[in-house]
């Protein structure tokens, strides 16, 4: 199977690229279906994916440690005095269409799979909790 047809950010051979996280999509050469593909760039590899989809967004990927991830951590253990190590979750992001946006929803003890399901719910308490840490994360990513 040969890929043709290749586009970036809906642009065939594009000299640059001013996003971080661009999409990619492709055809198969003589309508092939295909069921796998792989996708490899200078920095990053997507592994073997079972798909006969022929479009992808890179995913969005931040160390722990980088200073956006750093402070929006520092923001939540300010505010709730628990441990802010991040995690990651399954699923799609918008912040993907923006360079430099961290994925970012502080989520509290008991809240485990409530997110983005029927009947989705947050405690008026916990709204009002996730204010103050958005606020004091925006102040500290302000300080960058």
């Amino acid at each position: 199977m040969k890929a043709v047809n290749i586009k970036t950010e809906y642009l065939k051979n594009p000299l640059g690229i001013d996003i971080e996280n661009p999409r990619v999509m492709w055809n198969c050469e003589g309508g092939v279906t295909q069921n796998a593909y792989q996708i490899v760039t200078d920095d990053w590899d997507s592994g073997k994916i079972e798909s006969s989809s022929m479009r992808i967004v890179v995913p969005v990927k931040f160390e722990k440690d980088c200073p956006m991830v750093s402070l929006l951590s520092k923001a939540y253990e300010k505010i709730t005095h628990l441990d802010g190590t991040p995690v990651t979750t399954t699923g799609g992001t918008y912040a993907k269409l923006m360079p430099h946006i961290v994925p970012f929803g502080p989520s509290f003890p008991g809240q485990k799979g409530i997110g983005h399901q029927p009947n989705e719910w947050m405690k008026i308490e916990d709204l009002n909790t996730n204010a103050k840490i958005y606020a004091l994360g925006i102040y500290y990513l302000g300080m960058l």
